[in-house]
C-alpha cells in the first residue's frame, strides 16, 4: 500500500514539474526584458474623476492601476471627512457658526473602450475634457441669464 502511495506521489511531482517547465517556456523575454504576455496586455483607459472637492477631470491610466487609483480616491475621501470633522468639532467648541460643505465622494469611471496606444487615449481624454467643459458653460451660462418674470404682451387685442 505504501509503495502505491510513493509511486502515485512521484508520479505527481515529475509530472508538475513537466508542467511548470513549460510554462516558464511560454514566457521567455524579449529583448527589451519584458515578457511576450506582459508587452500585450499594456491597455489604456480613460477614466472620468471627481475628487472631493466635486472637480471632474480625465485621466489616463494603465488598465491595470484601475483599482488602485479607486483605492486612493476611497483613501483620499475618509481623510478629507476625517479633517472636515475635526473642523466642525473645532467650531463647534469654539461656538462659532461652521459653513464648510461636507467633501463631495469621488469616484472613477471608465470612459468608453481600451486603447491600445498611450496617444490614442489620451486625445480621447482631452476630447471628453474640451466637451465637458462646454457642456459646464453652457449650463453657466444659462444659470446666469436673467429670467423674464414679465408677462408677455397680449398681441391679439384689437387697437381702438
Amino acid at each position: 500500500m505504501d509503495v502505491r502511495k510513493t509511486v502515485w506521489m512521484i508520479a505527481a511531482m515529475v509530472l508538475g514539474l513537466i508542467f511548470a517547465g513549460s510554462l516558464e517556456a511560454a514566457r521567455k523575454p524579449t529583448r527589451s526584458g519584458t515578457t511576450d504576455t506582459e508587452k500585450k496586455s499594456t491597455w489604456y483607459i480613460v477614466v472620468q474623476v471627481k475628487d472631493t472637492k466635486g472637480e471632474v477631470s480625465f485621466e489616463v491610466i494603465d488598465a491595470k492601476n484601475l483599482t488602485t487609483r479607486v483605492k486612493a480616491c476611497r483613501e483620499q475621501y475618509k481623510e478629507a471627512v476625517k479633517e472636515w470633522n475635526a473642523a466642525r468639532i473645532t467650531a463647534k467648541k469654539n461656538k462659532q457658526t461652521f459653513t464648510t460643505k461636507k467633501p463631495v465622494e469621488p469616484y472613477v469611471r471608465q470612459v468608453g473602450s481600451r486603447f491600445k496606444s498611450e496617444a490614442k487615449a489620451k486625445e480621447y481624454a482631452e476630447k471628453l475634457r474640451q466637451l465637458y467643459e462646454a457642456r459646464k458653460a453652457k449650463k453657466a451660462a444659462k444659470s446666469t441669464e436673467p429670467k423674464n418674470t414679465a408677462p408677455a404682451p397680449d398681441t391679439n387685442k384689437e387697437e381702438e
